[in-house]
């Protein structure tokens, strides 16, 4: 009998993607504040450095938007598998 997800695993699933975008996106934001002086100028020990930390965190960000747009979608599928299924 093959495995079948249901409107509980589509929640928790969504429940996960949502942990790891608000996780990723708060992780980028952070970085970037620490990163700035007291006059507000983002401060990189090197231009390689800014490119790498610039680049892993666009990466990253990215990461979070798929993510959530994942968790929505998987909303989406459970509210039409309850709603079939008890309708």
């Amino acid at each position: 009998m093959p495995f079948e997800p249901n409107w509980m695993h589509c929640l928790i699933g969504s429940a996960l993607s949502f942990v790891f975008a608000f996780t990723a996106h708060h992780w980028v934001c952070r970085r970037r504040f620490n990163r700035r002086n007291p006059h507000g100028v983002e401060i990189f020990r090197s231009y390689g450095h800014q490119w790498r930390a610039r680049s892993a965190e666009q990466s990253v960000g990215c990461l979070a938007a798929l993510a959530f747009f994942f968790a929505l979608a998987l909303i989406l599928a459970a509210a039409g598998d309850y709603l079939s299924k008890h309708s």
